[in-house]
């Protein structure tokens, strides 16, 4: 057993836009108070089901392929893609995500670009809400898109997101939209949140 050290939020029942928002922003601000150098890597995880979804691919074989996506491990993923006889028209989307990746403005436009599916645009379309409100507050600076961050999907199912700050090797701060645990407990609320693993920061603080 391993004891980890960490602090965060929940925001629990209602979750809007706003609410999304404001917990990005106290993401960012908390990463800003650890150290000037820093970055949060955002996704969505409608966006990458979206195109499973419409390549036809079942939960078992959508994980088979988000394992190898996170790792960004395109020689293994496009073995995985042919063998789980994924048709022509959606292997090379698939196959992009893994390097879809970068500033956000630029990594959208080239998102919007392989958007075939309405849970695909949806995505986009709150990603671009997000990025605007951040903007408004002057924090969108630090933000990138990166389309390989597929989370756990019996758990995740919006934005998803990860910090990291100059000095610390691993993520400091994970967390998303995670309206299915809610479910778990039979509320009807849904959930959005992040954790600051303090025990990755002990070195830069």
């Amino acid at each position: 057993f391993v004891e980890i050290e960490q602090m965060g939020v929940e925001a629990l029942g209602a979750v809007d836009a706003y609410t999304t928002g404001e917990v990005l922003r106290l993401a960012l601000e908390s990463l800003r108070a650890v150290g000037p150098a820093y970055v949060l890597d955002v996704s969505h995880m409608g966006f990458a089901t979206g195109l499973m979804e419409a390549a036809g691919l079942d939960a078992e074989r959508q994980e088979r392929l988000f394992a190898l996506i996170r790792r960004k491990n395109a020689h293994e993923l496009a073995e995985a893609i042919a063998s789980e006889g994924v048709a022509p028209a959606y292997a090379g989307s698939i196959a992009s995500l893994a390097e879809l990746c970068g500033p956000f403005p630029e990594t959208l436009q080239r998102a919007r670009a392989l958007a075939i599916s309405a849970p695909m645009r949806e995505a986009l379309n709150e990603l671009e809400a997000l990025y605007a409100l951040l903007t408004a507050v002057g924090l969108s600076g630090a933000l990138q898109l990166d389309f390989s961050m597929v989370n756990d999907l019996s758990y995740y199912n919006g934005v998803v997101f990860q910090g990291y700050v100059q000095g610390a090797p691993r993520v400091v701060l994970s967390g998303g939209r995670y309206d299915p645990l809610m479910r778990r407990f039979g509320k009807a609320g849904d959930g959005v949140g992040f954790a600051l693993y303090l025990d990755e920061l002990a070195p830069v603080l």
